[in-house]
């Protein structure tokens, strides 16, 4: 599993090309499962945006999942669920791939159930 360790909002700079680049590497390295990637779902002007890295990837033809931390850590980011849910189903993300997960378990909990709905660690 490739993990792109920074998001376009941690690191502006990181522009849809870098990303799509990235994107082709996995698919051609040997024993790779995919790509992770963190997003926080904000309407970018400037940045890459969610729907971007999505439909890049999905053109790409890899299986799509996104994971929703609501609630959040200490109640800070609630109310996103529903509207990433809608702007991702609207341009072609399965329903059923769009998940809720809580940011006020541990850790190890959420890996154990984003590995149970997305099968990345055989």
């Amino acid at each position: 599993m490739f993990v792109y360790s920074g998001s376009p909002q941690e690191l502006p700079d990181i522009t849809l090309s870098d990303i799509k680049r990235r994107m082709i590497q996995c698919k051609e390295m040997a024993g790779c499962s995919g790509m992770v990637i963190a997003i926080q779902p904000t309407k970018a002007r400037i940045r890459t945006r969610m729907e971007e890295i999505f439909r890049e990837a999905m053109s790409q033809e890899f299986d799509v999942y996104a994971f929703v931390i609501e609630p959040g850590y200490g109640d800070n980011i609630n109310g996103v669920y529903i509207e990433v849910k809608y702007r991702l189903t609207s341009i072609g993300v399965p329903s059923s791939n769009v998940f809720q997960i809580n940011g006020e378990q541990f850790a190890l909990k959420n890996a154990n159930d984003i590995n149970a709905k997305a099968p990345l660690i055989t």
